[in-house]
């Protein structure tokens, strides 16, 4: 269904108007609650600080909520004096309207401050000394928790709250539980069972220390809202959820209903104590029910990090141990050919033509005959034996020209073989011995460039904060995994990943989804499900950020000539640190040969790639690999495509592979790079391409028997089988391609289908 213009407009002008009326109702509500808030003398300022606190487009809705609240809770002259201070501090604000919000945002408390010492002077010069400082105390306080209040505003709709806007918070709730002390249904508190659920989550996530200031807080508001019985229930209750914590949501809840249970006894008795119980039981279910969204806002759970060198030695010793096990996989392999690879040593052959003239021909009484008079038959006839005995393997008396004359001509046959034979393996053994030192090099450089790599990643990654990891382990210990470590850390995009190390036995409670459900309810994003690495008896266990897209991925392959092998590898990874990683490796023949070189290199990046490696090194390294053995050819083409599962970003890279193809609103682009086979040479390279693509383009790589009659034909098919599955899609070009054939030469032909979809 296709949604005009103007309908949407309606519908987002309506979304608005709803957004601004529950703020508008929030600010009248929070209003009405300071109304009722008193202190020492009878002192209401709160309600006149909220007004003046609240940003210009709230004022309204925050001056009508506090009149009401004194009108209805206050009551008296008080109220009526009060209200007009509401109505004094909006003639004022009117009055400067032409100010900045930003110097409103100052001026207002002043102007706060302002009406009510206006409004109570009269009374004040009417009464004693005791009565106009007690008017100057109450437009401090005004002034006071206006700038507070105004923080506490600023704060809960930060993105990154500080620590003081946090504490603003709490005084202005502390302030609002004073108001709401003043309901009370048949003996049960409201405000009683709010004041219990703050000092729950403060305890559980964030321990002793918080829950105890939120009780003291909680306890003191109690006092001034003339129930200083609370006062000591609020601080048992603080003390014995901090201490239990680490017991879990059932521990904490159980210790502050015991512990407040106890308190209210040793001051009252046992008379109206199921009243403490019904109101410590009901913060419970609140404090379960709160979301951590909300929590955040607050301060209580913080979403963004400050650095911590051990979570950060953590993550690396994590990174190194990953890459590690990579390399040992190439280490291993390359090992076993160099190590077959003999010393070689010897002196080099100066001249094996030389060298064996002086054999043969020293005591020859036809040497100056040869050598002197006739020295240009003679080199040229010993110059057609070698140059059989180096095509040949060895020359033989037919080679010599019918001109050439000698009397040892068998002897010097005898001679020219074998220095040949020599030589030749001499060259050979150079050869082997250069290209080892090719292979070192490549492989030392591979690894380089894999540190190099790692560097820059971790460079990016920055620990989160103690409280978000305190929350995390303390959710973790609660399901009985007492783990070694656990690291918070986010990257240059502040996608957040958890790892955690655990023994063995234990890592698999922490791999239901409930288990990411609930972390990522604690870390405020969602996260993927875990990922598992063992080590002997020690587990690591992952989380990250769940990517934004996904794919679908389908091939078909079809092996030459009736071998049972394929000599095209392909590897699919869904999802490896948030890329999605495709590859299709084609080894250089067909049949079981083939397949060997083509499965190594898709195995051997796959494993590097997997581990975070990049892929320009790990490619350096796979083909030191096939460079490595042992004299023999082994060539593979490399066709590697990794997309950015989050900013679906397609980076591509070609060695010798075939063209690949991107179908893009209707429309199929060719992608292609003239560049060299892994194996070929020393310090190859693969040509790289990017790709900006989105939910819905298809992906299309192929070996080069699918086009060994072109590729004009592949965009038109591509474009009209996009709608059908992938898998039937793959069997069309494979079909096509078959059917295309000139020759009764065939090659192995295979084709990979991807399709981006959402995560």
């Amino acid at each position: 269904m296709t949604v005009t213009t103007a309908v949407s407009s309606k519908l987002f002008g309506k979304t608005q108007i709803k957004l601004k009326f529950k703020e508008q109702a929030t600010y009248a509500a929070i209003g009405f609650i300071m109304g009722g808030s008193t202190v020492s003398a009878g002192a209401s300022p709160f309600g006149v600080a909220w007004a003046g606190a609240s940003p210009p487009a709230h004022s309204a809705a925050a001056s009508f909520g506090a009149a009401a609240g004194y009108l209805l809770l206050l009551k008296g002259e008080a109220a009526v004096r009060y209200i007009a201070c509401i109505a004094l501090l909006l003639a004022l604000r009117w009055a400067f309207a032409f100010v900045s919000p930003g110097s409103m945002a100052v001026l207002s408390p002043f102007l706060g401050a302002s009406a009510v010492a206006v409004t109570g002077l009269a009374a004040a010069l009417s009464t004693d000394d005791y009565g106009f400082i007690m008017l100057i105390c109450e437009a401090v306080i005004t002034a006071t928790s206006s700038l507070l209040f105004g923080k506490a505003q600023s704060s809960v709709f930060a993105e990154r709250p500080s620590k003081s806007g946090s504490i603003c918070v709490g005084i202005a709730l502390c302030v609002m539980y004073m108001g709401l002390s003043r309901f009370i249904f048949f003996g049960f508190s409201p405000a009683h069972s709010l004041a219990f659920a703050a000092i729950l989550c403060c305890g559980f996530y964030s321990g002793t220390g918080l829950s105890s200031a939120a009780a003291v807080a909680a306890g003191l508001s109690s006092a001034l809202s003339n129930q200083p019985h609370m006062l000591a229930v609020c601080c048992a209750a603080g003390l014995g959820c901090g201490i239990f914590a680490p017991l879990g949501r059932v521990g904490c809840c159980a210790a502050l209903v015991i512990c407040s249970l106890m308190g209210y006894a040793a001051q009252l008795g046992f008379e109206g104590i199921g009243f403490v119980f019904a109101e410590s039981v009901t913060g419970c279910i609140i404090m379960t029910a709160l979301p951590l969204s909300f929590l955040s806002k607050v301060g209580i759970i913080s979403r963004y990090p400050n650095a911590d060198g051990d979570m950060l030695r953590t993550a690396v010793i994590s990174q190194l141990w990953r890459l590690r096990t990579a390399l040992s996989d190439i280490a291993q392999m390359t090992g076993e050919i160099s190590k077959k690879l003999a010393d070689i040593s010897g002196d080099p052959i100066e001249s094996v033509f030389a060298k064996s003239c002086s054999a043969v021909c020293k005591g020859c009484k036809s040497s100056p005959r040869c050598w002197q008079t006739g020295y240009d038959n003679t080199a040229d006839a010993l110059n057609h034996a070698f140059s059989a005995a180096k095509t040949k393997g060895s020359a033989e008396l037919s080679d010599f020209p019918a001109h050439f004359k000698c009397d040892r001509i068998e002897r010097m046959l005898e001679v020219i073989n074998k220095n040949t034979s020599g030589y030749m393996t001499h060259r050979m053994q150079q050869r082997h011995l250069s290209q080892l030192r090719s292979v070192s090099g490549d492989q030392f450089g591979g690894i380089c460039d894999l540190l190099d790599s790692m560097e820059r990643q971790l460079a990016d990654f920055r620990t989160a904060d103690s409280q978000t990891a305190d929350a995390v382990t303390k959710y973790i210990s609660a399901l009985g995994c007492e783990c070694g470590s656990i690291c918070c850390f986010l990257d240059s995009f502040g996608r957040i990943s958890i790892l955690a190390e655990l023994p063995a036995h234990k890592a698999v409670r922490l791999m239901s989804p409930s288990v990411a459900a609930d972390l990522s309810e604690i870390v405020l994003q969602e996260l993927s499900a875990p990922q598992q690495l063992l080590s002997g008896n020690s587990a690591k266990v992952m989380w990250s950020a769940k990517a934004v897209y996904g794919i679908k991925s389908a091939f078909v392959q079809h092996a030459s000539g009736g071998n049972r092998f394929c000599g095209d590898s392909l590897k699919v990874i869904d999802n490896a640190n948030g890329n999605a990683i495709l590859l299709l490796c084609d080894g250089m023949g067909v049949g079981s040969p083939a397949a060997v070189d083509a499965t190594m290199t898709a195995s051997l990046l796959e494993r590097l790639l997997s581990a975070g490696a990049d892929l320009p090194s790990s490619l350096r390294l796979v083909n030191a690999a096939l460079l490595s053995g042992g004299g023999e050819e082994r060539l593979c083409t490399v066709d590697a495509a990794l997309l950015d599962l989050y900013s679906c970003r397609l980076d591509i890279f070609k060695a010798g592979a075939a063209p690949s193809f991107v179908l893009q609103n209707g429309r199929c682009r060719r992608i292609e790079a003239n560049s060299l086979p892994a194996g070929i040479l020393s310090g190859a390279e693969a040509k790289h391409t990017t790709v900006s693509l989105s939910e819905g383009d298809i992906i299309v790589m192929l070996s080069d028997g699918v086009i060994e009659t072109g590729y004009e034909w592949v965009p038109s098919q591509i474009t009209a089988f996009a709608d059908c599955p992938l898998d039937e899609l793959c069997q069309r070009l494979i079909d096509t391609a078959h059917d295309r054939r000139l020759s009764d030469r065939e090659d192995d032909m295979s084709v990979l289908a991807v399709k981006i979809v959402a995560a």
